[in-house]
């Protein structure tokens, strides 16, 4: 309870500005590209690709959905209709949910939020959540079942307007399919022939590169 009252307090001690919050701390695990390395050292390999600037803004500033917007009355509304829905039935199951919770909160991937603060979030909207079975594998290849969370996005309201239905598509980033670890693979056995006693660093560098470890902060 403690723990909730506090973090009630900073978001009003903030006017419930989350971005403002999480922007604050660049060692927090919740800061947006908190698990890469700084943008002005990735700017040396990744700045010739056709999507880096987005990507950039991402780590920079947190991701961006472009959305049509919705007047605060019926957001409010379609807010306290999914507050009294809660999750779906899949997810109703108390331990489960907070054993997958938990974890993703220990790692910095969630941040949860008292109830009485959401009307007070700009903009907010909620998705109910959802539990879907899926495989997944371990360190050695074995195929393992696994639970994943869902936020449903699509579920309809009083407004008529969930977010997915909002979504601008045109603003989006295209998907580009296609196969780029063979293309790597071959690359790196070029180098491996050209440069032989660099290509295991080259391959290390490429997976390396983006990635940081940082401590908790107590």
């Amino acid at each position: 309870m403690a723990a909730r009252t506090n973090l009630g307090e900073i978001l009003e001690s903030y006017k419930y500005d989350l971005q403002a919050i999480l922007l604050e701390d660049a060692h927090s695990p919740l800061c947006p590209g908190s698990e890469f390395c700084p943008t002005a050292i990735l700017d040396s390999v990744l700045q010739g690709h056709p999507l880096w600037a987005r990507d950039k803004k991402t780590l920079m500033h947190g991701a961006h959905l472009p959305v049509e917007p919705i007047e605060e009355e019926p957001r409010l509304q379609d807010l306290l209709e999914a507050i009294e829905f809660g999750n779906h039935e899949s997810a109703k199951d108390g331990p489960k949910l907070l054993s997958i919770f938990g974890t993703e909160v220990e790692k910095g991937w969630q941040l949860t939020l008292p109830i009485s603060a959401l009307q007070h979030l700009p903009g907010a909207v909620i998705g109910p959540v959802g539990i879907v079975s899926q495989d997944s594998i371990d360190a050695f290849g074995h195929q393992l079942p696994k639970d994943r969370p869902i936020h449903d996005q699509s579920l309809s309201f009083g407004s008529g307007q969930p977010l997915n239905n909002r979504v601008i598509e045109d603003e989006l980033t295209p998907c580009q399919y296609g196969f780029s670890a063979p293309s790597i693979s071959l690359q790196d056995c070029g180098s491996a022939l050209d440069l032989p006693c660099r290509a295991n660093s080259a391959l290390k560098i490429r997976v390396q590169v983006g990635l940081q470890s940082r401590p908790l902060q107590g």
